[in-house]
């Protein structure tokens, strides 16, 4: 696999919907977004 030197690895949305604004990046980006739980 080549590595893509563009890659966002991180990156937090301080909102109160995440659901809802997961969705609108996820469309915008043309992406999957991956959650993590921290905690």
């Amino acid at each position: 696999m080549e590595a893509n030197p563009y890659t966002i690895n991180w990156f937090e949305i301080p909102v109160t919907d995440f659901a809802r604004a997961k969705a609108l990046y996820e469309a915008v980006l043309a992406t999957t977004i991956q959650t993590v739980s921290m905690g």
